[in-house]
């Protein structure tokens, strides 16, 4: 298979052009689902993809009226936008044979665009060492920002980790990020030739916030703390001057993923007592009372959003605070969902001391820490981890 812009060879199951970064394929006007060039009906929803009428050379002008007045009418959308660069590419085209920095380049971007879609972001467009990429089209997230941020690490994880051995490095590869979250105008509502045609002040400063950016680090704007806060620690930065902006803007670094996330509004401020929720709170002391004599239970707290769920098992484990209970928590977030027993691996890692940048040396460690004194007070060897 040929990429339809730069005629590149391309496996037949490409989505994108390894050479230009470009689309390949047809996306669905209905849905906007990528398919492979061949496809005549979308694997997605099942909606055509050709406008050509059996026995016509020629397409319906209907049709393509139709089509033509829906990519037409742009979208006003909130979004959150990442830039990101491969830092020192200009100098690396200065030293090194172009063909093996586009190689490298190459799989940076095979990588990239895996991690991309585990968190399902849209790449809008790549330019030499440049991805733009966005979280909320075509289908919006409540968590976009912190599915942005978590790309983000983890491609600059995977840049850090590259070896390429055409291009001898004097230190690791690293790239530099900028995140935003905003109002944003597209110019398309479905994609063409991949791309929304973005537009707006949310662009701009995701853009900027990417230049100033330093060798592996990750800036994001206001509203992308806000949302993400309780996920992740940040160091504050100074007020930026963003040009084209009238006023500096609050930047923030990230730092850390947090092991126990900090969710809801309770963790902002709680000044206010709990009031109406008693019956429960006897009911989750009644439970505790009957662990501590030995007899287990499981509890369901079912609820609308803002009842106050998190709230009760706030005000709960605060009570319990130095009673010599050991608190084990598991969480389920939106950008988890294909990832299998996510909530019971979580568990698994605390009840091992460990987050989630742990090293297989380390989580062996753990478990023969932790199994080792459940089974037998002796040391005892056990097998390396794997995986």
């Amino acid at each position: 298979m040929h990429c339809p812009h730069c005629q590149a060879i391309l496996p037949s199951n490409a989505k994108f052009c390894g050479q230009c970064g470009q689309r390949v394929g047809k996306d669905c006007p209905t849905c906007g689902m990528a398919n492979p060039p061949e496809s005549k009906f979308c694997v997605e929803c099942g909606a055509a993809l050709s406008t050509v009428s059996a026995g016509s050379t020629s397409p319906d002008p209907l049709l393509e009226a139709d089509k033509a007045n829906i990519i037409s009418q742009g979208e006003r959308r909130h979004l959150t936008i990442l830039f990101a660069d491969l830092t020192g590419y200009t100098r690396m085209m200065e030293t090194f044979d172009p063909e093996d920095v586009q190689a490298l380049m190459a799989s940076i971007i095979r990588s990239s665009i895996q991690i991309i879609g585990t968190y399902n972001g849209h790449i809008e467009r790549i330019i030499g060492d440049e991805m733009l990429v966005i979280f909320g089209l075509p289908v919006a997230h409540e968590d976009d920002a912190i599915r942005a941020i978590k790309a983000a690490r983890e491609i600059h994880a995977t840049i850090m980790r590259l070896q390429p051995k055409s291009i001898p490095l004097a230190q690791p590869l690293t790239m530099h990020t900028g995140i935003n979250t905003g109002l944003v105008v597209t110019a398309h509502s479905i994609p063409v030739d991949g791309t929304y045609g973005l537009s707006g002040d949310a662009v701009n400063i995701a853009s900027r916030l990417s230049d100033m950016a330093r060798p592996d680090e990750i800036l994001v704007g206001p509203e992308t703390y806000r949302q993400a806060f309780g996920f992740f620690d940040f160091e504050s930065k100074a007020a930026m001057e963003i040009q084209g902006k009238a006023k500096p803007i609050s930047v923030y670094a990230v730092k850390d993923e947090r092991t126990r996330p900090l969710t809801g509004q309770r963790n902002l401020n709680l000044a206010a007592a709990l009031i109406g929720r008693q019956t429960e709170l006897e009911v989750l002391r009644s439970a505790m009372q009957a662990l501590k004599n030995g007899e287990g239970s499981i509890i369901s707290i079912i609820g609308e959003a803002g009842t106050g769920k998190s709230r009760l098992l706030y005000e709960f484990e605060k009570e319990q605070a130095g009673k010599h209970i050991n608190w084990i928590t598991g969480y389920a977030f939106a950008h988890t969902q294909p990832v299998p027993f996510f909530p019971l691996v979580g568990i698994v890692r605390r009840w091992l001391d460990l987050d989630g940048s742990a090293t297989a040396e380390e989580m062996s460690a753990g478990i023969a820490k932790r199994v080792g004194a459940l089974l037998d007070p002796r040391p005892r060897k056990f097998p390396s981890f794997r995986g």
